[in-house]
């Protein structure tokens, strides 16, 4: 009997080859293009970095119908061969080294996080739970941290068309001076430094011991393969679409040409995809098979026994989470859609983006290293449709893109869950929906650009628990005892509009229709400068805390300095929160807590080194 695993890629590469399949050929391309931080530039418009290296994509859009064979997006094209040969480079090595400092003034905007008077949208000092207990507490309202990252993206190049790349992250996000050689996460001390005050330095973080994970982490590792019929990308790989609101890789942005040193997230799939050329047309289409969720496997259960290697595999298919993609796209490498702009000429881009997600059973809860108990086991007959549109036209000076996206479906069975003790609805409908629009106008021969950018994201009604804790790592499912549509839509996160209220305080774009007018503005070659100011109001008043529309007005400012591959940035923003964030005068919610919600602030800074 084959098995179900082989049967899956069998049934994938039949699909993918018969169907015609299609795709976007570098949607998730790994080459570090050398600029800014589009963490600083805000997704209102692309940053003025300098332009990544040619790897070959701009050549493979361009070239002429009777071009022999695609070659790999990730690899140089060979030049003819009356013309000077380039040194083939087996090995390529691309990341950066960063590093970042927060300082974050009343972030919880006055509040205490007791989650029996309502929690705060940011947790307190911890210095604070001893008030009243102990004379002069350690509770401020202020916090400071820093943190670094090394990541490595290395490229192995087998031939001109065929490549391995990877995604390796190494002290990931790790906060600068939190591994003392004094600290042992079992509470064990060392007799020669018992007192943190007595440290001789910091010990390599090791996942369980001081740390939640260890120095090296492996993120993403893929192939990619040139074939006549056209690319084939398999293995962990990242994946960017449109303007990045809800796939984005956390890095390279191949729509753009700009890399992202700021982001914290990515969008990862797990996945084998096919992509070509329509025939005759400017048109790219590709198909992937996805595994979504795989869940559990014997190397996390137990199941493998005393088995310390070899193949471990999937429990159980019906478990499982089966997602296709497909993509329809008329794509132009960033080079070629700025020369369009530069020559007069129309610059158009387009796609659309379609993913299916099912699952039959699911695994309500198993504890690592052991098996399932029989009662997780349960009913979802969960089925999703999630259409992307997006769209970006350009035009001398001015440019416009847009995306919108909805999930549509229907989660069969919950009759599993429960709120509060209280049995929810059998069935769930889905009902989402996000959207951004992006209007750039260059002056000064591109040395200003004035943005105006708006987004959308549907909420819920009553979305978090306790209610004063507005991110989304607090929200509820389901929403509420007997509800029967979910309609909260979520941005990726690493899609940052601000410096507080999304990024810090809800998490993303949610729940939430924002308007956001920038001026950028190079000084110099190596400084620029940018302020903005976002106001943001609540689609559902019902899903906030003071039941109200006006989430808040927040203020942003940066600068940067870029050159010789270094950037170093500053960043200030103050948030005015509306009354979307007030604590109403609720004895049975907030008690004490009600209140009116303070200023925040923040002063962020960056250095980055990339390569």
């Amino acid at each position: 009997m084959t098995p179900p695993g082989r049967l899956h890629i069998a049934s994938a590469a039949a699909a993918l080859l018969a169907g015609g399949a299609v795709s976007l050929a570098n949607v998730a391309h790994a080459q570090v293009g050398p600029g800014g931080m589009p963490g600083e530039q805000q997704p209102g418009g692309p940053q003025q970095p300098t332009p990544p290296e040619d790897d070959g994509e701009e050549v493979a859009e361009e070239a002429p119908e009777e071009a022999e064979e695609p070659t790999l997006p990730t690899t140089p094209v060979l030049p003819p061969p009356d013309e000077e040969t380039k040194e083939f480079e087996i090995i390529e090595l691309d990341g950066y080294l960063r590093g970042r400092g927060d300082w974050f003034r009343q972030l919880d905007l006055g509040f205490r996080d007791d989650p029996d008077i309502g929690g705060a949208p940011f947790p307190n000092q911890l210095g604070c739970e001893l008030e009243g207990e102990v004379e002069d507490a350690p509770c401020g309202n202020s916090l400071t941290s820093a943190n670094m990252r090394l990541r490595l993206e290395p490229v192995i190049n087998l031939h001109e068309r065929a490549s391995v790349h990877a995604r390796i992250d190494v002290l990931d996000n790790y906060v600068l001076g939190s591994t003392p050689d004094t600290f042992f996460g079992d509470g064990s001390i060392r007799n020669d430094r018992p007192l943190d005050a007595f440290t001789g330095g910091q010990a390599p973080p090791e996942g369980g011991q001081n740390d939640r994970f260890d120095s090296i982490r492996v993120k993403q590792a893929w192939g990619e393969v040139s074939t006549p019929l056209g690319l084939v990308k398999f293995g962990r790989q990242p994946e960017h679409w449109g303007t990045g609101m809800f796939l984005n890789s956390g890095g390279f942005d191949p729509i753009h040409g700009v890399y992202d040193y700021d982001a914290d997230f990515a969008t990862t799939f797990d996945r084998v995809m096919f992509s070509t050329r329509l025939p005759g047309t400017e048109l790219r289409a590709a198909a992937a098979m996805d595994w979504a969720a795989t869940q559990p496997t014997s190397g996390q259960t137990g199941a493998i026994g005393a088995r310390y290697d070899g193949q471990p595999w999937n429990l159980d298919n019906s478990d499982d989470v089966q997602q296709w993609s497909f993509v329809l796209s008329r794509l132009d490498s960033p080079d070629t859609f700025q020369e369009h702009l530069d020559e007069g000429r129309l610059g158009l881009n387009y796609g659309l983006y379609f993913m299916y997600r099912s699952q039959d059973w699911d695994q309500t809860g198993y504890e690592l290293g052991e098996t399932p108990p029989p009662d997780s086991f349960a009913p979802r007959d969960a089925r999703l449709w999630m259409p992307n549109v997006w769209g970006r036209i350009g035009y001398g000076d001015m440019e416009l893109e847009l995306e919108a996206m909805t999930v549509l479906g229907r989660i069969g069975s919950i009759a599993d869950l429960d709120v509060d003790g209280d049995t929810v609805a059998e069935s769930v409908d889905v009902r989402r929906f996000g959207g951004v629009g992006r209007f750039t106008y260059r002056l000064l021969d591109d040395d200003m650009e004035l943005r105006a950018e708006t987004g959308v994201a549907s909420g819920d009604r009553f979305q978090n628990d306790p209610r004063g804790r507005v991110n989304i790592r607090n929200r509820r499912f389901p929403v509420s005892p007997g509800d029967t549509t979910i309609r909260d839509f979520m941005f990726h996160e690493n899609y940052n509009v601000d410096l507080i209220l999304f990024r810090e305080l809800l998490g993303t774009v949610t729940n939430a229709t924002y308007v956001k007018p920038t001026m950028w503005w190079q000084l110099f070659d190596e400084l620029d400068v940018e302020g903005s100011a976002i106001a943001s109001f609540a689609n559902r008043r019902s899903a906030t805390p003071g039941e109200s529309n006006f989430w808040g007005l927040e203020l942003n400012g940066r600068a940067n300095y870029r050159g010789d591959g270094f950037v170093a940035g500053l960043a200030y923003g103050v948030l005015f929160p509306g009354n979307a964030l007030d604590f109403p005068d609720d004895e049975a919610e907030f008690g004490e807590n009600a209140g009116s919600a303070n200023i925040a602030q923040t002063i962020q800074a960056h250095l980055v080194l990339h390569f």
